[in-house]
């Protein structure tokens, strides 16, 4: 888990969060850019996956290093999805770590192509390392955040 304090994991257990690469993508990545959260560890006819949204189709795993030292059982197990008709979404901890609103604007777009019908709103986030607005594309926006960033 996260940590040794009973009241943080028990909260993780509860949200279905098992790695700090997971507690960071909720807290950097979906919340403040307004995204919808998904069923975590979910098992699917692949295997188990970090997120899914059923409605929509789209599996997103969350790369840490501990449990990847082996992509071709991920690579894998991305293929199976493919054939049953998922995206799959795949995001390591550097993406999350330093450049979350790029990765919540990918999570957008792969969101509403599966037929979201929501907007990514920008996290209002200035100069913060790990939160460029530069990087987010202004389809991914909810007004009043349509402005081009410089």
């Amino acid at each position: 888990m996260l940590g040794d304090s009973p009241f943080s994991n028990r909260l993780c257990a509860t949200a279905g969060i098992e790695s700090v690469l997971e507690w960071l993508f909720l807290r950097d990545v979906l919340r403040p850019h307004g995204l919808p959260e998904p069923r975590r560890q979910a098992s699917t006819e692949a295997g188990r996956v970090d997120c899914l949204y059923d409605e929509f189709g789209v599996v997103m795993e969350l790369d840490g290093l501990r449990d990847h030292q082996d992509g071709s059982r991920d690579m894998f197990r991305d293929n199976e999805h493919v054939l049953a008709g998922r995206k799959a979404l795949r995001f390591g901890f550097t993406a999350v770590a330093r450049d979350g609103c790029r990765a919540a604007a990918q999570v957008a777009r792969g969101l509403r192509k599966a037929g979201w019908q929501g907007r990514m709103r920008s996290c209002g986030v200035r100069g913060k390392s790990g939160c460029q607005p530069c990087s987010v594309d202004d389809r991914d926006l909810e007004p009043p955040y349509t402005q081009r960033i410089a």
